[in-house]
């Protein structure tokens, strides 16, 4: 029978107890007018990045919507548009827990 020195039986008890983090990361890219995108993370420590980029044509302009449940997520969506006759962006953006950051850049 093999005996565990204590720095071993120290590291096997560390790595035994030390929860799992999720780190997903999500990232959408969408080009083109009326265009939507959703994305749910669970967990905590993710990253989700939405870049909406309208071109031509008439519409509501594009919608995003985030949800993240846990801490430390971060969330960051981006919407422009060439300036044509689309009627505006709408971003959601929900989270829960702590140390969550959000931002929302609409040109």
């Amino acid at each position: 029978m093999k005996k565990l020195t204590p720095l071993g039986a120290s590291a096997l008890a560390l790595a035994v107890a030390t929860p799992a983090f999720a780190q997903n990361q999500s990232t959408i890219t969408q080009n083109g007018s009326n265009a939507t995108a959703t994305t749910t993370q669970l967990e905590s420590g993710n990253t989700a990045t939405v870049t909406q980029n309208g071109t031509g044509g008439t519409g509501t302009g594009e919608n995003s919507e985030i949800d993240q449940t846990g801490s430390s997520n971060t969330a960051i969506v981006t919407q422009t548009d060439d300036g044509e006759t689309q009627s505006g962006h709408v971003s959601t953006i929900e989270q829960s827990g702590n140390g969550n950051t959000a931002t929302v850049n609409q040109n």
